[in-house]
């Protein structure tokens, strides 16, 4: 077994002599390097980086599910703690993927070179993308097949009809579109599946190929398009739901405060999970996406900031705004407030179709909720697959990187053919169950290994002096602090207690959580056990630091000014003293 060395990888002036010289090191700087940084993407504005960011954060999971926790768990107390970890939690870990990926210039496969057998963390973050990404694209081919259905001249949607219910008619809070169009009942295509379905999974994985074909300069355009229309087109529904008849009845539910719910473990759990699923950490989207795009010098915190607080109006809007929607229908309906809230899929398909369809003007509310889904859905995907082929072309000779249309290609194609194991009858049910057990262990365990590898092993002390060269002023002792302990601390006890429930799970359950992660052990077992069986593991490394030759003297000389003796003291903090 080999010794795991590190001492390529210490800044000027802080090499590490106990690592042993003699020891072989797999991650050698590629002779192509310099080639490479030629011939790398950049964005042709930074005003693309920050639409891209925008669009992918402002997603189906802030518009659909914050609204319910607030209801579900005391009301302004869910919002006190959301935005408390958001603060000292959410914010931080959000700085710091963006930042290793901007200082790197890499994917969030070749950023783990600090430490060269963590490279499994990217891999698993990959294998939770294959995972993902299939059913989402089935997910958001249901409001293409809605907002066709929505031209059908029908009297009235919510009378009964043996074409749209098969199960008789119960005046209640019930989805009044065809079921059956989407889950491939009373569908005469082969194989079982809904061709309807199947043909709008294919126009999604089109759309997908259009986006990503030509790299960066396409994308940045798709996403100012996919981050303007879904903000106005919520500002609208926003101004919709307010004056509907009934809407405060609901609204007056939006500012209530159970101060009980400050201290219940329910209310920061649901907290916690919804800031992990909302902003996908741990996928290497802000590592590999967007950042590793940017110029070495791009003020990449303005940009999180910027974000972060813009997702939370996004929230505040969409809560608002569901919450007068969801007390208009319980107004039409007839029934308490509470037996219209819902959250993700059945707030989406199933309550708010609904409520549009008991406006004036059915058609059209309905057609621009349901195109509303589909645009502000649709970047997750587009940036999945982003990073999923991405860490494909930096592992491939830079003479086939020119085949990026064919590569995204060839992967729309597979993704196209495994989504459609969800156009089955049964695919709700397979769907369901990728989407409660394929994420969330693996994005706490890198989220967790992240923060350690980075705040500890490289050192919170050199993490901070990088961030004061990137951005040109001292990095805030905010951000340094939570790295050293709060961030950590959060999601060792998040990871902790996800194994304790997982443990209670159905056997298949455990499986389908665990592959990623299983992906990850086997790839540090590779790593340490360096034959040449395990060679074909192992990705080809380079050197911790600034990509291009000229920033990584720019470092060089930094660091050499700038020494620090303690890789985990903050360097104007130590200067205090």
């Amino acid at each position: 077994m080999a010794d795991v060395e590190m001492n390529h990888l210490w800044p000027p002036g802080e090499h590490n002599t106990s690592a042993s010289a003699s020891s072989p090191s797999p991650d050698k700087t590629s002779p192509d390097a310099d080639h490479r940084d030629k011939e790398a993407e950049s964005w042709a504005s930074p005003l693309d980086h920050l639409a891209t960011l925008l669009s992918f954060t402002m997603g189906l999971q802030h518009i659909m599910r914050f609204p319910f926790l607030y209801h579900a768990n005391g009301g302004g107390a869910y919002l006190l703690v959301h935005l408390f970890l958001m603060a000292v939690f959410g914010i931080p870990l959000f700085l710091l993927e963006s930042f290793i990926g901007q200082f790197t210039s890499s994917n969030c496969i070749r950023v783990h070179s600090l430490f060269p057998a963590f490279k499994g963390l990217g891999i698993a973050s990959c294998i939770v993308i294959i995972l993902v990404a299939p059913y989402l694209a089935v997910l958001f081919g249901y409001p293409l097949i809605y907002f066709v259905h929505t031209f059908i001249s029908i009297e009235d949607w919510n009378l009964c009809s043996d074409v749209w219910e098969t199960d008789g008619c119960v005046p209640s809070v019930s989805f009044v579109f065809p079921l059956f169009c989407v889950t491939g009942q009373n569908d005469s295509a082969s194989y079982g599946l809904s061709w309807r379905l199947v043909l709008a999974v294919f126009l999604v994985w089109f759309l997908v190929f259009l986006a990503l074909f030509k790299g960066l300069k396409v994308l940045g355009k798709v996403m100012w398009v996919t981050a303007g229309l879904p903000f106005l087109l919520l500002v609208i529904l926003f101004f919709r739901g307010v004056t509907l008849p009934g809407a405060w009845g609901g609204g007056s539910y939006i500012f209530f405060m159970e101060a009980r719910k400050l201290v219940e473990i329910s209310t920061w759990k649901s907290a916690l999970d919804n800031i992990l699923f909302s902003y996908s950490f741990g996928l290497g989207t802000y590592t590999t996406r967007s950042v590793s795009y940017n110029p070495f010098r791009h003020n990449f915190a303005r940009d999180v900031l910027v974000v972060s607080a813009a997702s939370v109006t996004v929230e505040i809007i969409a809560g608002i705004s569901l919450t007068c929607i969801w007390g208009f229908l319980a107004h039409q309906m007839q029934v308490p407030f509470s037996n219209v809230l819902a959250s993700g899929f059945d707030a989406t398909y199933y309550i708010l179709p609904q409520a549009f369809s008991l406006m004036p003007y059915a058609k059209f509310w309905t057609c621009l909720y349901f195109l509303f889904v589909f645009v502000i859905g649709l970047p997750a995907l587009i940036v999945y697959v982003q990073v999923l082929t991405d860490c494909i072309l930096t592992s491939i000779s830079p003479q086939r990187r020119r085949m990026r249309w064919a590569l995204v290609l060839v992967t729309c194609t597979l993704g196209f053919l495994l989504s459609l194991i969800y156009c089955a009858p049964e695919g709700l049910e397979r769907l369901f169950f990728v989407d409660m057990y394929a994420e969330s262990l693996t994005t706490r365990m890198v989220c967790f290994l992240e923060v350690i590898i980075f705040a500890y092993v490289y050192g919170a002390g050199r993490i901070a002096r990088d961030m004061e060269m990137i951005c040109n002023k001292i990095a805030s002792y905010y951000c340094y602090f939570t790295w050293i302990s709060i961030a950590p601390l959060v999601l060792l006890i998040a990871l902790t207690a996800y194994l304790i429930l997982l443990g209670e799970e159905l056997i298949g359950g455990m499986a389908l959580a665990c592959v990623a992660p299983l992906a990850f052990l086997v790839y540090v077992l590779c790593y340490v056990f360096r034959n040449d069986c395990c060679k074909i593991f192992q990705e080809e490394a380079r050197p911790w630091g600034p990509k291009t030759a000229r920033d990584r003297e720019a470092w060089d000389r930094y660091c050499t000014e700038r020494p620090l003796r303690n890789s985990l003291v903050h360097r104007a903090l130590k200067r205090s003293f």
